[in-house]
């Protein structure tokens, strides 16, 4: 491995054997095939450039011979020097059967969010994160499993915005999110009963079908939409509607574009279609665009209902 300049510093590596190259690997943005131009330049200084490289021994050797307070007296060094190496240091961790601490979680994910300016590194702090909650599913541990997907969910959240958006230019976050959203949809499935419980994590499943909508409809976190309409109560669904009541009609702090009016008024009516329910309609003219509510009217052959708000929303 080497450290090679471009428009930044980035860190190439290979894994050579005797049949050639066995991997290889970049911390460049590069993904269209292929070797990047930092690994062919790391191989080609390896052919011609041979004796600038020197080894070192395994990890394993090296720690070995150190002391307990050498160990801890280094680590502190390498944080301090690299402060996103925190993240390995203070990672949350948990015994058989332990309730998670969800303060060190808080902790550990604001540091995701606010320490990082890299695509690869921060998607990969909170994929480490993800993985303890993936592993209490193993056990069938949903409920913790769930807060600690609420927890996460809820901090990408507040965090994710335009500043994130320019460094996850190609998506790594977004799909740990991804799978965030996914893994509570699954733990709403799993946990019934709790009240208390499910309404916090109801709750951010609908934060986050806002925030895709304040992102201009990324896809962002999609699983929590499907969460909400797949495994959401009717007692739930009465909550998730007056939420969506009052950001449509402007009673809260949110305010929305048409698009977005029309998409939630979409959510509300699939969830009225799943349930078989018949104010589909009413919904709509309550609820919907002018746009929405001349296309209700031409669907069901009330062309002079749908003329009339043509000439109301549309004339000039």
């Amino acid at each position: 491995w080497a450290n090679c300049e471009g428009s930044m510093t980035y860190y190439p590596s290979a894994t050579l054997v005797p049949q050639g190259v066995e991997a290889s690997d970049c911390t460049c943005p590069y993904d269209w095939g292929g070797l990047c131009k930092h690994q062919v330049a790391l191989l080609l200084t390896y052919i011609h450039d041979h004796q600038s490289f020197h080894r070192v021994p395994p990890m394993s050797d090296l720690l070995a011979q150190r002391s307990r307070e050498e160990l801890v007296d280094l680590i502190d060094r390498m944080v301090q020097r690299h402060p996103d190496l925190l993240d390995w240091v203070d990672r949350p961790t948990m015994a058989a059967g332990e309730t998670p601490n969800l303060d060190h979680y808080r902790r550990a994910v604001e540091r995701v969010f606010h320490n990082h300016q890299d695509m690869y590194a921060m998607a990969e702090a909170l994929g480490a994160l993800v993985d303890q909650a993936d592993a209490l599913t193993q056990l069938g541990d949903w409920a913790n499993a769930g807060d600690i997907y609420q927890l996460l969910l809820e901090a990408a959240n507040e965090e994710y915005d335009d500043s994130v958006l320019e460094i996850d230019y190609d998506g790594k976050v977004g799909s740990v999110i991804q799978a965030i959203a996914e893994g509570l949809g699954d733990s709403l499935r799993e946990v019934q009963g709790d009240m208390s419980r499910r309404r916090l994590w109801i709750e951010t499943c609908l934060d986050a079908v806002f925030k895709d909508l304040e992102l201009g409809g990324i896809d962002y976190a999609y699983p929590a939409q499907e969460a909400l309409l797949e495994h959401g109560t009717d007692e739930d669904w009465a909550w998730v509607e007056g939420q969506i009541r009052q950001a449509i009609q402007g009673g809260g702090r949110r305010r929305y574009s048409p698009w977005s009016q029309e998409h939630l008024v979409k959510l509300l009516t699939q969830r009225a279609k799943q349930r078989g329910t018949t104010d589909v309609g009413s919904l709509v003219l309550d609820l919907g665009t002018p746009r929405q509510q001349a296309s209700y009217y031409l669907q069901r052959g009330q062309f002079d209902e749908a003329l009339t708000l043509a000439r109301q929303h549309l004339l000039t």
